[in-house]
């Protein structure tokens, strides 16, 4: 998509799957990094640099916006806590911040029926029908909308979850493949060649193996 002399591209969220990170690529830039690139479905902020080697696109999980820091130290730092607080951490964001996972070990009854009439029986993914006792194994399961793998307080809230058809649950994984990553990032480069941003080096780029980081 073009907007006056801008291509917008969008990228895959490398936190909830969704391709809603938007880039708007203008003609006078030159090979630089883009910071706080945010997601428009959960808010989760990413990290872009262009250069004439290749494209790097990771996510960035730094606790504030990148004017807050002197250094460009983008490390995804993992964690897991045994049981989820009732209040949200002090000073959380949605996407923001180290991963911090908070996984459920099992569901009540009631929290079952609760997700079932939330989704009105329908798979959130496809929108096939179940009934509520179908919920097993190879009925519909109860699955994250955003997915847990990118951590967070609010993906383990009873909002977050949703109907799934056991194959689409399983199928959906962590939200994203490598292969939706990088088609998305050729496209990019495709962009930056044909806005005559990469100039004279745009073929080599266009031949760079690019990979999510």
């Amino acid at each position: 998509m073009q907007v006056r002399g801008l291509i917008l591209v969008y990228l895959p969220c490398l936190r909830c799957g969704s391709r809603k990170v938007c880039f708007f690529v203008p003609s006078t830039v030159r090979f630089r990094d883009f910071p706080d690139l945010m997601c428009d479905e959960c808010c989760a902020p990413h990290y872009l640099n262009i250069t004439p080697e290749g494209v790097e696109y990771k996510r960035d999980t730094r606790r504030y916006p990148s004017d807050n820091y002197d250094d460009n130290d983008f490390i995804v730092i993992a964690g897991k806590c045994a049981e989820r607080p009732e209040e949200p951490p002090d000073e959380d964001r949605p996407g923001y911040g180290p991963i911090t996972k908070y996984p459920r070990k099992r569901f009540t009854t009631d929290e079952i029926r609760e997700v079932y009439e939330q989704s009105r029986g329908r798979c959130g993914i496809c929108g096939k029908r179940w009934g509520l006792s179908q919920h097993g194994r190879y009925g519909w399961h109860v699955d994250h909308d955003i997915p847990n793998v990118g951590g967070g307080w609010e993906t383990e809230g009873m909002e977050n979850f949703q109907v799934a058809c056991a194959k689409c649950n399983l199928k959906k994984g962590r939200g994203y493949t490598s292969r939706d990553v990088r088609l998305a990032l050729r496209e990019l480069v495709e962009a930056c060649v044909n806005n005559a941003i990469l100039k004279k080096r745009g073929s080599s780029l266009r031949q760079t193996a690019l990979k999510p980081a």
